[in-house]
Order: C-alpha cells, then sequence, then structure tokens
C-alpha cells in the first residue's frame, strides 16, 4: 500500500508540471524580450515585456489567456515620463489612462477611445506644481475639442485663467412647450460679451 501511494504522488506531481512552463521570448539579437508563463497552454500570471536594454516596458496579468482590464507602461529613459497605466472603463468602450513621472507623482490622468486613444473625452486632470487644471473635452465629428478649463490653485479657482461656463436647464419639459436654456460665461477666456456657439443635433433618432 505505501508503495502505490508513492506511485500517485509522483504522478501528480509530474502531471502539474507538464502543464505549466515559463516562456521567454527574444529579439533577434538574442535580448530577452517577454516572459510569460503558460498553463493548460494558456497564459496565466504576470506577463513582462521588455526593452531591447532589459528595462521594463509593460506589465499585465492574465487569468486563462485573456489579459486583465488593467496595463502598465514603462518610458524608456529618455522620456519625461515614467510609466502610464491603463484601465478600461465603461463597458471597454472607454479607457482611463495615468501618467505618472519619475518621482512617480501623477502628473495627467483622464480617458479616451478604446478603438482610438488619441481621442480624449470627459474631463481631464492635469496635476502641476503651481496650479492644477481640469480640461473638459469633447467628441464631436470624431475630433476631441477642448469645451472648459479650470485652474486651480490651493483648491481655488482662478477665473481669470481659467475658461468656463454654468449652464441652466429645465429637468422636465412638457410636450409643446417651448424649452428656454441659459448659459452664462462665468470665466470667459476672452471677454464676458464673447459669443457661445451652441451645438444641437439635427436629428434625436
Amino acid at each position: 500500500m505505501k508503495t502505490k501511494g508513492l506511485i500517485i504522488i509522483n504522478f501528480l506531481i509530474f502531471f502539474s508540471c507538464t502543464n505549466e512552463k515559463k516562456v521567454y521570448d527574444h529579439y533577434d539579437s538574442g535580448e530577452i524580450k517577454k516572459v510569460y508563463l503558460l498553463k493548460n497552454g494558456e497564459k496565466n500570471g504576470v506577463e513582462k515585456i521588455f526593452y531591447r536594454n532589459g528595462k521594463l516596458k509593460r506589465i499585465q496579468n492574465f487569468k486563462n489567456g485573456i489579459g486583465s482590464d488593467s496595463v502598465v507602461y514603462y518610458y524608456p529613459d529618455s522620456s519625461n515620463l515614467s510609466k502610464i497605466t491603463e484601465k478600461l472603463f465603461i463597458n471597454d468602450s472607454l479607457k482611463e489612462v495615468v501618467f505618472f513621472d519619475h518621482s512617480g507623482r501623477k502628473i495627467i490622468e483622464g480617458k479616451v477611445l478604446m478603438k482610438n486613444p488619441d481621442k480624449r473625452i470627459g474631463i481631464w486632470k492635469f496635476h502641476n506644481k503651481k496650479n492644477d487644471s481640469l480640461v473638459e473635452y469633447l467628441l464631436i465629428n470624431n475630433k476631441s475639442y477642448t469645451n472648459q478649463i479650470w485652474i486651480i490653485k490651493n483648491k481655488d479657482t482662478l477665473l481669470r485663467k481659467s475658461n468656463y461656463f454654468k449652464s441652466f436647464i429645465p429637468k422636465t419639459v412638457r410636450r409643446g412647450e417651448v424649452l428656454r436654456l441659459r448659459f452664462y460665461l462665468e470665466a470667459p477666456f476672452f471677454s464676458s460679451t464673447s459669443d457661445l456657439e451652441i451645438l444641437m443635433p439635427a436629428s434625436l433618432n
């Protein structure tokens, strides 16, 4: 009975080892390009991608061959940025990106389109040593446009450097009733007499 028990244990150890292996991909010149773990033929655990000089380039976790919704990218030494993190957001149509400098300080954060990461959308935060700023981007005809800007210093908004408005829109409207919209340039970039252009959809269908 003892012999049979030893045989079963050895078999389980052998089976486990043959279904899990560490894979190394290399550049043509021989440097390590990628390291990941295969379990039952699928990626599991942390995948690391490197630059040719051996510096870390990207980290992502995998489970049963599917990558996690968070990815960390590391910039080369010549860049002013240290790393950027990405996280999928809102039904995978948008992703949140955060930029860090070499000291690990968060400097920029916002959202972009998943399929077109050059298109900024929504409120972006820019963290500077003197002043912080919030910038709202709108996506119109597949192009990102700056809509409003808030310059923040010690949690106070600097009106002279900002560019934003307030809107007054009724929550409910009866059928046949005239809809009245009011917009107020609280911090105009040029002057309080600046023109305000409002874009309305041609059809609500």
